[in-house]
Protein backbone atom coordinates (compact mmCIF):
# COMPACT_ATOMS: atom_id res chain seq x y z
CA UNK A 1 0.00 0.00 0.00
CA UNK A 2 2.83 2.39 0.86
CA UNK A 3 4.65 1.54 -2.37
CA UNK A 4 1.53 2.46 -4.31
CA UNK A 5 1.60 5.81 -2.50
CA UNK A 6 5.22 6.33 -3.57
CA UNK A 7 7.05 5.06 -0.47
CA UNK A 8 9.82 2.49 -0.66
CA UNK A 9 12.24 1.56 2.14
CA UNK A 10 15.54 -0.28 1.80
CA UNK A 11 16.18 -3.16 4.20
CA UNK A 12 19.67 -1.80 4.84
CA UNK A 13 20.90 1.42 6.43
CA UNK A 14 22.78 3.70 4.02
CA UNK A 15 24.20 7.16 3.56
CA UNK A 16 20.71 8.21 2.45
CA UNK A 17 19.44 7.54 5.98
CA UNK A 18 22.20 9.69 7.50
CA UNK A 19 21.51 12.52 5.06
CA UNK A 20 17.77 12.32 5.69
CA UNK A 21 18.33 12.43 9.46
CA UNK A 22 20.49 15.56 9.14
CA UNK A 23 17.84 17.29 7.01
CA UNK A 24 14.99 16.24 9.31
CA UNK A 25 16.82 17.45 12.45
CA UNK A 26 17.49 20.80 10.80
CA UNK A 27 13.85 21.16 9.74
CA UNK A 28 12.53 20.25 13.20
CA UNK A 29 14.81 22.75 14.92
CA UNK A 30 13.33 25.50 12.74
CA UNK A 31 9.67 24.47 12.77
CA UNK A 32 8.94 22.49 15.95
CA UNK A 33 7.67 25.59 17.78
CA UNK A 34 4.91 25.92 15.14
CA UNK A 35 3.47 22.41 15.51
CA UNK A 36 0.61 23.24 17.89
CA UNK A 37 -0.60 25.95 15.48
CA UNK A 38 -0.59 23.76 12.37
CA UNK A 39 -3.89 22.98 10.55
CA UNK A 40 -5.67 19.65 11.01
CA UNK A 41 -5.30 17.23 8.09
CA UNK A 42 -8.65 16.46 6.38
CA UNK A 43 -7.35 14.39 3.47
CA UNK A 44 -8.19 10.72 4.13
CA UNK A 45 -5.39 9.36 1.93
CA UNK A 46 -2.73 11.31 3.88
CA UNK A 47 -4.20 10.12 7.18
CA UNK A 48 -4.10 6.52 5.90
CA UNK A 49 -0.49 6.82 4.76
CA UNK A 50 0.55 8.20 8.15
CA UNK A 51 -1.28 5.36 9.93
CA UNK A 52 0.48 2.78 7.74
CA UNK A 53 3.87 4.39 8.40
CA UNK A 54 3.33 4.09 12.16
CA UNK A 55 2.31 0.44 11.79
CA UNK A 56 5.48 -0.14 9.75
CA UNK A 57 7.60 1.40 12.53
CA UNK A 58 6.06 -0.88 15.15
CA UNK A 59 6.55 -3.97 12.98
CA UNK A 60 10.11 -3.00 12.06
CA UNK A 61 11.11 -2.64 15.72
CA UNK A 62 10.83 -6.43 15.93
CA UNK A 63 11.55 -7.50 12.36
CA UNK A 64 14.02 -5.06 10.78
CA UNK A 65 15.35 -2.31 13.03
CA UNK A 66 17.51 -0.81 10.30
CA UNK A 67 14.38 0.33 8.50
CA UNK A 68 13.05 2.25 11.52
CA UNK A 69 14.97 5.55 11.01
CA UNK A 70 13.87 6.00 7.38
CA UNK A 71 10.22 5.17 8.10
CA UNK A 72 10.17 7.43 11.18
CA UNK A 73 11.58 10.39 9.29
CA UNK A 74 9.13 9.83 6.42
CA UNK A 75 6.27 10.05 8.94
CA UNK A 76 7.69 13.22 10.49
CA UNK A 77 8.31 14.94 7.15
CA UNK A 78 4.81 14.15 5.87
CA UNK A 79 3.23 15.32 9.15
CA UNK A 80 5.19 18.57 9.13
CA UNK A 81 4.25 19.20 5.49
CA UNK A 82 0.51 18.52 5.88
CA UNK A 83 -0.46 19.26 9.50
CA UNK A 84 -1.98 17.69 12.62
CA UNK A 85 -3.44 14.19 12.52
CA UNK A 86 -4.05 11.35 15.00
CA UNK A 87 -0.57 10.10 13.97
CA UNK A 88 1.30 13.33 14.81
CA UNK A 89 1.94 12.59 18.50
CA UNK A 90 3.30 9.10 17.81
CA UNK A 91 5.47 10.38 14.94
CA UNK A 92 7.02 12.99 17.23
CA UNK A 93 7.57 10.44 20.01
CA UNK A 94 9.23 7.97 17.63
CA UNK A 95 11.44 10.78 16.27
CA UNK A 96 12.54 11.84 19.76
CA UNK A 97 13.39 8.25 20.65
CA UNK A 98 15.25 7.81 17.37
CA UNK A 99 17.49 10.77 18.20
CA UNK A 100 18.39 9.30 21.59
CA UNK A 101 19.01 5.89 20.00
CA UNK A 102 21.36 7.53 17.47
CA UNK A 103 23.42 9.04 20.29
CA UNK A 104 22.11 12.61 20.41
CA UNK A 105 21.47 14.28 23.75
CA UNK A 106 18.56 12.98 25.81
CA UNK A 107 17.28 16.56 26.19
CA UNK A 108 16.84 16.87 22.43
CA UNK A 109 14.74 13.72 22.26
CA UNK A 110 12.77 14.76 25.35
CA UNK A 111 11.83 18.03 23.63
CA UNK A 112 9.89 16.23 20.87
CA UNK A 113 8.29 13.76 23.25
CA UNK A 114 7.03 16.72 25.32
CA UNK A 115 5.53 18.30 22.17
CA UNK A 116 3.89 14.94 21.39
CA UNK A 117 2.15 14.99 24.79
CA UNK A 118 1.08 18.61 24.18
CA UNK A 119 -0.51 17.53 20.88
CA UNK A 120 -2.39 14.77 22.69
CA UNK A 121 -3.59 17.15 25.38
CA UNK A 122 -4.77 19.79 22.90
CA UNK A 123 -6.54 17.51 20.41
CA UNK A 124 -7.55 14.60 22.68
CA UNK A 125 -5.98 11.85 20.55
CA UNK A 126 -6.36 8.91 22.95
CA UNK A 127 -5.43 6.34 20.31
CA UNK A 128 -1.76 7.31 20.67
CA UNK A 129 -1.57 7.63 24.49
CA UNK A 130 0.00 4.21 25.08
CA UNK A 131 2.52 4.58 22.26
CA UNK A 132 3.65 8.05 23.37
CA UNK A 133 3.85 6.94 27.02
CA UNK A 134 6.08 4.03 26.02
CA UNK A 135 8.35 6.30 23.97
CA UNK A 136 8.52 8.88 26.77
CA UNK A 137 8.32 7.25 30.20
CA UNK A 138 9.48 3.84 28.94
CA UNK A 139 12.55 5.24 27.19
CA UNK A 140 13.61 8.91 27.30
CA UNK A 141 12.23 10.03 30.68
CA UNK A 142 13.63 6.92 32.38
CA UNK A 143 17.02 8.64 32.03
CA UNK A 144 15.93 12.04 33.32
CA UNK A 145 13.55 11.10 36.17
CA UNK A 146 13.63 8.40 38.90
CA UNK A 147 12.36 5.06 37.59
CA UNK A 148 9.69 5.04 40.30
CA UNK A 149 8.20 8.23 38.82
CA UNK A 150 7.76 6.55 35.41
CA UNK A 151 5.55 3.78 36.78
CA UNK A 152 2.19 5.58 37.15
CA UNK A 153 2.18 7.20 33.66
CA UNK A 154 2.97 3.81 32.11
CA UNK A 155 0.31 2.08 34.22
CA UNK A 156 -2.31 4.69 33.27
CA UNK A 157 -1.34 4.42 29.58
CA UNK A 158 -1.71 0.63 29.76
CA UNK A 159 -5.37 0.99 30.67
CA UNK A 160 -6.06 3.84 28.21
CA UNK A 161 -4.48 1.73 25.46
CA UNK A 162 -6.73 -1.23 26.30
CA UNK A 163 -9.83 0.98 26.35
CA UNK A 164 -9.00 2.45 22.93
CA UNK A 165 -7.97 -0.76 21.18
CA UNK A 166 -4.22 -0.06 21.07
CA UNK A 167 -3.35 -3.42 22.57
CA UNK A 168 0.17 -3.56 21.08
CA UNK A 169 1.44 -0.46 22.87
CA UNK A 170 -0.73 -1.12 25.94
CA UNK A 171 1.09 -4.45 26.23
CA UNK A 172 4.47 -2.68 26.06
CA UNK A 173 3.46 -0.13 28.72
CA UNK A 174 2.15 -2.86 31.00
CA UNK A 175 5.31 -4.95 30.74
CA UNK A 176 7.64 -1.96 31.15
CA UNK A 177 5.93 -0.54 34.25
CA UNK A 178 6.12 -3.96 35.92
CA UNK A 179 9.81 -4.18 35.09
CA UNK A 180 10.39 -0.66 36.46
CA UNK A 181 8.60 -1.63 39.68
CA UNK A 182 11.04 -4.51 40.06
CA UNK A 183 14.19 -2.56 39.14
CA UNK A 184 13.28 0.44 41.31
CA UNK A 185 13.13 -1.77 44.39
CA UNK A 186 9.39 -1.83 45.04
CA UNK A 187 8.37 -4.17 47.85
CA UNK A 188 8.12 -7.68 46.43
CA UNK A 189 4.87 -8.56 48.21
CA UNK A 190 3.22 -5.42 46.82
CA UNK A 191 4.60 -6.24 43.39
CA UNK A 192 3.17 -9.76 43.62
CA UNK A 193 -0.32 -8.37 44.27
CA UNK A 194 0.01 -5.94 41.33
CA UNK A 195 1.17 -8.81 39.10
CA UNK A 196 -1.98 -10.78 39.95
CA UNK A 197 -4.22 -7.82 39.12
CA UNK A 198 -2.51 -6.95 35.83
CA UNK A 199 -2.34 -10.60 34.78
CA UNK A 200 -6.11 -10.80 35.19
CA UNK A 201 -6.60 -7.65 33.08
CA UNK A 202 -4.34 -9.03 30.35
CA UNK A 203 -6.18 -12.34 30.37
CA UNK A 204 -9.52 -10.58 29.86
CA UNK A 205 -8.03 -8.68 26.89
CA UNK A 206 -6.45 -11.91 25.55
CA UNK A 207 -2.93 -10.40 25.57
CA UNK A 208 -1.11 -13.73 25.49
CA UNK A 209 2.37 -12.34 24.90
CA UNK A 210 2.06 -9.85 27.76
CA UNK A 211 0.75 -12.60 30.03
CA UNK A 212 3.93 -14.54 29.30
CA UNK A 213 6.02 -11.47 30.15
CA UNK A 214 4.17 -11.15 33.47
CA UNK A 215 4.82 -14.84 34.13
CA UNK A 216 8.57 -14.22 33.71
CA UNK A 217 8.48 -11.33 36.22
CA UNK A 218 6.39 -13.45 38.58
CA UNK A 219 8.96 -16.26 38.40
CA UNK A 220 11.71 -13.86 39.53
CA UNK A 221 9.50 -12.44 42.30
CA UNK A 222 8.55 -15.93 43.51
CA UNK A 223 12.21 -16.96 43.73
CA UNK A 224 13.18 -13.87 45.70
CA UNK A 225 10.19 -14.24 48.02
CA UNK A 226 11.32 -17.80 48.67
CA UNK A 227 8.28 -19.41 47.05
CA UNK A 228 8.16 -22.30 44.60
CA UNK A 229 6.07 -22.47 41.45
CA UNK A 230 3.34 -24.24 43.47
CA UNK A 231 3.03 -21.03 45.51
CA UNK A 232 3.01 -18.69 42.51
CA UNK A 233 1.65 -15.17 42.92
CA UNK A 234 -0.33 -15.83 39.70
CA UNK A 235 -3.48 -17.95 39.37
CA UNK A 236 -1.82 -20.18 36.72
CA UNK A 237 1.51 -21.96 36.39
CA UNK A 238 4.57 -19.84 35.78
CA UNK A 239 6.84 -20.55 32.81
CA UNK A 240 10.46 -21.63 33.02
CA UNK A 241 12.28 -18.74 31.37
CA UNK A 242 12.51 -16.07 28.73
CA UNK A 243 11.96 -18.54 25.87
CA UNK A 244 8.25 -18.65 26.72
CA UNK A 245 7.72 -14.98 25.96
CA UNK A 246 7.09 -15.37 22.25
CA UNK A 247 8.63 -13.82 19.16
CA UNK A 248 9.36 -10.33 20.52
CA UNK A 249 13.11 -9.80 20.86
CA UNK A 250 12.43 -6.93 23.27
CA UNK A 251 10.38 -9.09 25.63
CA UNK A 252 12.93 -11.91 25.43
CA UNK A 253 15.69 -9.47 26.44
CA UNK A 254 13.57 -8.13 29.30
CA UNK A 255 13.02 -11.68 30.53
CA UNK A 256 16.76 -12.37 30.37
CA UNK A 257 17.56 -9.21 32.37
CA UNK A 258 15.13 -10.30 35.08
CA UNK A 259 16.70 -13.74 35.26
CA UNK A 260 20.19 -12.20 35.35
CA UNK A 261 19.28 -9.98 38.34
CA UNK A 262 17.50 -12.86 40.06
CA UNK A 263 20.38 -15.31 39.50
CA UNK A 264 23.07 -12.91 40.71
CA UNK A 265 21.23 -11.87 43.87
CA UNK A 266 20.50 -15.49 44.81
CA UNK A 267 24.09 -16.59 44.20
CA UNK A 268 23.49 -18.62 41.03
CA UNK A 269 26.51 -17.26 39.17
CA UNK A 270 26.43 -20.03 36.58
CA UNK A 271 22.85 -19.07 35.74
CA UNK A 272 23.78 -15.38 35.71
CA UNK A 273 26.60 -15.99 33.22
CA UNK A 274 24.22 -17.93 30.96
CA UNK A 275 21.93 -14.90 30.93
CA UNK A 276 24.80 -12.54 30.11
CA UNK A 277 25.48 -14.63 26.99
CA UNK A 278 21.83 -14.34 25.97
CA UNK A 279 22.03 -10.57 26.47
CA UNK A 280 24.92 -9.99 24.07
CA UNK A 281 22.53 -8.33 21.61
CA UNK A 282 20.63 -6.37 24.28
CA UNK A 283 22.45 -3.04 23.67
CA UNK A 284 21.09 -3.07 20.10
CA UNK A 285 17.66 -4.54 20.80
CA UNK A 286 17.01 -2.25 23.79
CA UNK A 287 18.88 0.79 22.43
CA UNK A 288 17.35 4.09 23.53
CA UNK A 289 16.18 2.60 26.85
CA UNK A 290 17.88 2.50 30.23
CA UNK A 291 17.74 -1.30 30.38
CA UNK A 292 21.13 -2.16 28.75
CA UNK A 293 22.85 -0.29 31.60
CA UNK A 294 21.13 -2.48 34.21
CA UNK A 295 22.15 -5.54 32.21
CA UNK A 296 25.74 -4.33 32.05
CA UNK A 297 25.92 -3.71 35.81
CA UNK A 298 24.80 -7.22 36.74
CA UNK A 299 27.00 -8.68 34.01
CA UNK A 300 29.97 -6.89 35.61
CA UNK A 301 29.04 -7.99 39.14
CA UNK A 302 28.70 -11.60 37.98
CA UNK A 303 32.13 -11.44 36.31
CA UNK A 304 33.57 -10.03 39.55
CA UNK A 305 32.32 -12.99 41.55
CA UNK A 306 34.29 -15.31 39.29
CA UNK A 307 37.35 -13.03 39.37
CA UNK A 308 37.43 -13.16 43.18
CA UNK A 309 37.69 -16.95 42.83
CA UNK A 310 40.17 -17.05 39.96
CA UNK A 311 41.71 -14.25 37.91
CA UNK A 312 41.54 -14.44 34.12
CA UNK A 313 42.35 -12.07 31.28
CA UNK A 314 38.93 -12.62 29.71
CA UNK A 315 37.18 -11.87 33.01
CA UNK A 316 39.19 -8.68 33.55
CA UNK A 317 38.46 -7.55 29.99
CA UNK A 318 34.73 -8.12 30.52
CA UNK A 319 34.84 -6.24 33.83
CA UNK A 320 36.59 -3.25 32.23
CA UNK A 321 33.99 -3.16 29.45
CA UNK A 322 31.11 -3.30 31.96
CA UNK A 323 32.70 -0.58 34.09
CA UNK A 324 33.19 1.68 31.07
CA UNK A 325 29.54 1.28 30.06
CA UNK A 326 28.28 1.83 33.60
CA UNK A 327 30.28 5.07 33.80
CA UNK A 328 28.65 6.15 30.52
CA UNK A 329 25.28 5.31 32.08
CA UNK A 330 26.11 7.47 35.12
CA UNK A 331 26.63 10.44 32.79
CA UNK A 332 23.30 9.84 31.03
CA UNK A 333 21.25 9.21 34.17
CA UNK A 334 23.03 10.23 37.40
CA UNK A 335 20.01 9.65 39.65
CA UNK A 336 19.23 6.14 38.35
CA UNK A 337 22.64 4.72 37.44
CA UNK A 338 25.33 6.41 39.57
CA UNK A 339 25.38 3.73 42.26
CA UNK A 340 26.01 1.01 39.65
CA UNK A 341 29.20 2.71 38.47
CA UNK A 342 30.39 3.42 42.04
CA UNK A 343 29.82 -0.15 43.23
CA UNK A 344 31.45 -1.74 40.19
CA UNK A 345 34.39 0.63 40.48
CA UNK A 346 34.75 -0.18 44.19
CA UNK A 347 35.01 -3.89 43.38
CA UNK A 348 37.50 -3.19 40.59
CA UNK A 349 39.71 -1.13 42.93
CA UNK A 350 39.64 -3.97 45.46
CA UNK A 351 41.02 -6.31 42.79
CA UNK A 352 43.80 -3.77 42.18
CA UNK A 353 44.46 -3.68 45.98
CA UNK A 354 43.58 0.02 46.16
CA UNK A 355 41.72 -0.49 49.42
CA UNK A 356 41.31 3.13 50.51
CA UNK A 357 39.79 4.16 47.18
CA UNK A 358 37.64 1.03 47.20
CA UNK A 359 36.12 1.84 50.62
CA UNK A 360 35.25 5.39 49.54
CA UNK A 361 33.54 4.09 46.40
CA UNK A 362 31.50 1.56 48.41
CA UNK A 363 30.28 4.40 50.63
CA UNK A 364 29.38 6.48 47.56
CA UNK A 365 27.43 3.53 46.17
CA UNK A 366 25.48 3.30 49.44
CA UNK A 367 24.73 7.02 49.38
CA UNK A 368 23.52 7.07 45.76
CA UNK A 369 21.43 3.89 46.01
CA UNK A 370 19.35 4.98 49.00
CA UNK A 371 16.13 5.15 46.93
CA UNK A 372 16.52 1.62 45.50
CA UNK A 373 15.95 -0.84 48.30
CA UNK A 374 17.58 -4.02 47.00
CA UNK A 375 20.58 -2.29 45.43
CA UNK A 376 21.15 -0.27 48.58
CA UNK A 377 21.13 -3.60 50.43
CA UNK A 378 23.60 -4.99 47.89
CA UNK A 379 25.96 -2.02 48.42
CA UNK A 380 25.88 -2.61 52.21
CA UNK A 381 26.43 -6.34 51.65
CA UNK A 382 29.46 -5.76 49.45
CA UNK A 383 30.96 -3.23 51.89
CA UNK A 384 30.47 -5.80 54.67
CA UNK A 385 32.30 -8.37 52.54
CA UNK A 386 35.08 -5.80 51.96
CA UNK A 387 35.51 -5.26 55.72
CA UNK A 388 35.69 -9.02 56.28
CA UNK A 389 38.52 -9.27 53.76
CA UNK A 390 40.28 -6.48 55.67
CA UNK A 391 39.66 -8.25 59.04
CA UNK A 392 37.49 -5.35 60.30
CA UNK A 393 34.90 -7.65 61.83
CA UNK A 394 32.82 -5.11 63.76
CA UNK A 395 32.46 -2.88 60.71
CA UNK A 396 31.62 -5.93 58.62
CA UNK A 397 28.89 -7.04 61.00
CA UNK A 398 27.35 -3.55 61.04
CA UNK A 399 27.11 -3.46 57.25
CA UNK A 400 25.81 -7.02 56.90
CA UNK A 401 23.13 -6.49 59.55
CA UNK A 402 21.99 -3.41 57.62
CA UNK A 403 21.99 -5.40 54.37
CA UNK A 404 19.84 -8.11 55.95
CA UNK A 405 17.41 -5.48 57.26
CA UNK A 406 17.05 -3.91 53.81
CA UNK A 407 16.62 -7.23 52.01
CA UNK A 408 13.96 -8.15 54.56
CA UNK A 409 12.22 -4.81 54.01
CA UNK A 410 12.30 -5.49 50.28
CA UNK A 411 10.55 -8.77 51.02
CA UNK A 412 13.18 -11.27 49.86
CA UNK A 413 13.18 -14.09 52.39
CA UNK A 414 15.31 -16.18 50.04
CA UNK A 415 18.08 -13.56 49.96
CA UNK A 416 17.97 -13.09 53.75
CA UNK A 417 18.35 -16.85 54.21
CA UNK A 418 21.35 -16.94 51.84
CA UNK A 419 22.95 -14.03 53.67
CA UNK A 420 22.54 -15.72 57.07
CA UNK A 421 24.01 -19.00 55.76
CA UNK A 422 26.96 -17.20 54.15
CA UNK A 423 27.96 -14.93 57.05
CA UNK A 424 28.18 -16.53 60.49
CA UNK A 425 28.24 -13.14 62.23
CA UNK A 426 24.55 -12.68 61.34
CA UNK A 427 23.36 -15.81 63.16
CA UNK A 428 24.18 -14.27 66.53
CA UNK A 429 22.66 -10.84 65.84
Amino acid sequence: ALELAGYHFSRKASWKTILMLAKTRSMMRKKSHLILEMPIIRDKETISILSLLLIMISVSLDENRRAVPMITMSAIQLSMARGISPSMASSLAFFGTLLVRCGFKTTEGAKYVAIAMDVQAKYGYKNSVANVAMMSFGTIFSFTTPLADCIKPLSDAFRVGLENGDTTHAMSCGSMQLLFRFLSGQNLRLLASILRKQYSEMKQANLTRSMRAVETIAAAVNNLLGKGSSQSCLPTAVGDGPEIIGTSHVLISIGSILQLVNSYLLGDIEGAMRMTTKLNDAPDILAGTILPYFSEFYRGMSSLTLLHIQRSQMGMAQLKTSLKRCKAGRKKSPQNLSHHAYLLEAEYNFLLKKYSASEKLYLQAIEHSSAVLHENALAHERLGWFYLQRSQHENAKEQLVQARLLYSKWGSRAKVKILEMKYSCLSAS
